[in-house]
């Protein structure tokens, strides 16, 4: 189970918001060790992972095509990957936009701005631009395009998520 955000809420670089509204702010700093160490979390097995970076030849854990691969179906099935990049704003990862992405996507919003404002010990983050990326029309081979929007926390918090600007760009890795 995710964080009772009311109290427990940490502001962290990455995070894992789930397909049941639950948020994993990630104290292993990467998203990949999260996920090879709760298989269960995003229904798979530890042999599924295991079997997918032998398919590519790589080291478990490894940032690379077995990663991508991985994240990619976890996505698919509906969970968020969001990574705070310092000054260039936080980059959120989702398959689509919708309703109950907007929902799990502002809760988490609302709780990082509010323990921004609470704690001043925190470290400086950037709180003006957040990135979104749909991963939705990236095919199997990652030929098609990537959608990246571009939207502010306020507008987030506020749920105007309706008008994000943005266009399409060269897929990057996930």
């Amino acid at each position: 189970m995710g964080i009772d955000l009311a109290d427990n809420f940490k502001l962290t670089d990455a995070y894992w918001l789930s397909p049941n509204s639950d948020i994993y702010p990630l104290h292993y700093k990467r998203h990949i060790d999260f996920f090879t160490n709760n298989p269960a979390l995003f229904n798979v097995t530890k042999e599924e992972i295991e079997e997918v970076y032998k398919k590519y030849n790589e080291r478990l854990g490894l940032e690379g095509k077995a990663r991508e691969e991985l994240f990619f179906e976890t996505i698919k099935n509906g969970w968020i990957r969001i990574r705070n990049y310092g000054n260039k704003g936080w980059s959120v990862q989702l398959w689509e936009m919708t309703k109950h992405s907007k929902e799990i996507i502002e809760k988490w919003a609302t709780n990082a701005l509010n323990y921004k404002k609470n704690d001043s010990r925190t470290k400086v983050y950037e709180f003006d631009k957040i990135i979104f990326s749909f991963l939705k029309n990236i095919n199997e081979n990652k030929e098609n395009r990537m959608c990246i929007l571009e939207s502010s926390f306020d507008d987030v918090v506020r749920g105007n998520l309706d008008n994000l600007k943005g266009e399409e760009t060269d897929n990057e890795a996930i």
